[in-house]
């Protein structure tokens, strides 16, 4: 399935690359209520799930949702707009669907989303950027993003990742995760 996908996004969008790298990394920040701000870093920098690169192509390829190549259907998708904490510890996969255990029921709306394209290094890169609030003690070990339909509060799973660095969050404390996606000719 997974190199289907790529034959058709090479197909669709980037005619003469030889291949198409497609990426994201994940950095976490945590604000504590009394106000220490801790970097954490890059926290993944791993996999795009199955289901987040058929939300991609056919976003970037304009399919339909009566085309018969792809079982998820086409909308015109805000891409890894909304996010979601958890505390779940398995691997991450190209199957996944959802967190393993989420913190919030309800995807975040990123506060700052943008895309460019960088002609120099011939990089897509869309990043998305939210700040997720805790109300209770937890041990946040992964991160979702979500791609949202129209902003009407349908949200499509896009992507997982474990974090490297669990972060222990008390009440009132805050994580600002950014998510920079990347697509790029190898």
């Amino acid at each position: 399935m997974r190199h289907k996908l790529l034959r058709v996004f090479r197909k669709l969008i980037l005619p003469e690359a030889e291949l198409v790298v497609v990426g994201s990394k994940l950095y976490a920040k945590k604000t504590t209520r009394n106000g220490e701000v801790i970097d954490y870093g890059l926290q993944s920098q791993k996999l795009i799930t199955n289901r987040g690169m058929i939300t991609l192509l056919k976003t970037l390829g304009g399919f339909r949702e009566d085309d018969n190549d792809f079982s998820v259907s086409y909308f015109p998708w805000s891409v890894a707009i909304g996010h979601s904490s958890g505390a779940g510890t398995n691997t991450e996969r190209f199957t996944d669907t959802n967190l393993q255990s989420p913190i919030q029921t309800v995807p975040v709306t990123a506060a700052t989303y943008d895309y460019f394209f960088d002609t120099t290094s011939q990089v897509y890169r869309l990043r998305s950027i939210a700040t997720l609030s805790y109300s209770s003690p937890a041990t946040v070990s992964e991160h979702a993003v979500w791609s949202s339909y129209n902003s009407n509060g349908n949200w499509h799973f896009f992507d997982r990742s474990v974090l490297a660095t669990p972060i222990s969050v008390l009440a009132g404390d805050t994580i600002t995760f950014t998510y920079i996606l990347e697509i790029s000719r190898a």
